[in-house]
């Protein structure tokens, strides 16, 4: 733990991305029990990889926490604006955060997501949104403990099974 450096992942060839990946697949198997109603489909993390890799360190920030050459976890988030009837402000939107089973417990999360915090902090970001699954009470309790307040509830209705 003592080698751990929180870094952020700017060019789309970085060589850490296919660990990323791998723990971004990992997530949801971990998450699929908690009551997600859309599983991720099948090689998912392949897509979500190619899709940030247009926009990481410019509309997005990717850190991650690397051991030696391993990736303990990482975390995205993404900027957009609101609507112009609120205002066209810049937002920020924390989307995903794994940290590997061995990492756990130590405070990497919220390194990590003070981090994020941070960039968009500098990209000059009013506010962050995120959400949280409704069953994954961890989840809730760590957006809570880290100042982010309910505003929102999501609900869902599939119209075809």
């Amino acid at each position: 733990m003592d080698n751990l450096r929180i870094i952020q992942i700017k060019k789309p060839e970085s060589k850490l991305l296919p660990q990323v990946e791998r723990q971004f697949a990992a997530m949801y198997d971990h998450i699929k029990d908690k009551g997600l109603k859309l599983p991720l489909v099948e090689e998912g993390e392949k897509k979500w990889i190619n899709s940030i890799k247009k926009t990481i360190g410019k509309y997005s920030g990717l850190f991650v926490a690397v051991d030696g050459e391993k990736v303990a976890g990482f975390v995205f988030g993404v900027m957009k604006f609101t609507p112009d009837y609120l205002g066209s402000q810049k937002v920020g939107f924390f989307t995903h955060q794994y940290i590997d089973p061995d990492y756990r417990g130590k405070g990497l999360g919220k390194k990590l997501f003070i981090a994020l915090e941070k960039w968009f902090n500098e990209k000059n970001v009013i506010s962050v949104e995120a959400q949280a699954n409704y069953f994954n009470e961890g989840s809730r309790k760590y957006l809570e403990k880290s100042g982010y307040e309910y505003e929102l509830v999501q609900f869902r209705k599939f119209l075809k099974k």
